[in-house]
């Protein structure tokens, strides 16, 4: 399997988990609920592929926000299993931009559709197929408020490592 057929296979898998029914339109629900806030739902269709900075997103689409991009940022291949061919690691990484006219309220969004994406990876660990396993871990790092027209971006990466063994 070709480098760039595993970086699509781990980068699609994790957009259909994203998307499915208990992924984020569901999660995101459920999070507010339970925090008694209201939150924007997260369509599947602003659940995509893309490795873009939010700069060129706001010139160059009509995204509306929040948006949730999936790529895959590193490949690793040590050959944890003698005669694979790819056998490794797979970086992949999940942005949430979130956008508001308060200040106050952008920092408190943010950290509720962060716990709504760590509630679908909690609930996706194991076998993903294909050769990739999730063990459960993570890391989340926010980046600093932008301001942007009429509001506030900000945004916040959660990384996580797929275990890739291919024959």
């Amino acid at each position: 399997m070709a480098y760039g057929n595993i970086v699509r296979s781990a980068t699609d898998t994790l957009v259909e988990r994203l998307r499915g029914s208990t992924g984020l339109p569901y999660t995101v629900t459920a999070v507010a609920r339970r925090e008694n806030r209201t939150l924007s739902e997260i369509p599947p269709e602003r659940v995509y592929c893309r490795f873009a900075p939010a700069e060129v997103v706001e010139k160059t689409s009509s995204d509306k926000y929040p948006t949730v991009q999936v790529g895959c940022e590193r490949l690793i291949n040590n050959f944890k299993a003698k005669f694979c061919r790819f056998s490794g690691a797979a970086r992949l990484f999940i942005e949430i931009r979130v956008f508001n006219t308060r200040l106050q309220l952008l920092g408190e969004d943010l950290e509720l559709y962060v716990d709504a994406v760590i509630e679908v990876l909690d609930g996706s660990r194991g076998d993903w197929g294909g050769g990739m396993q999730y063990g459960g871990s993570y890391e989340v790092a926010v980046a600093p408020v932008k301001q942007s027209a009429g509001g506030y971006l900000q945004s916040a990466r959660v990384v996580v490592d797929l275990d890739v063994s291919i024959d």
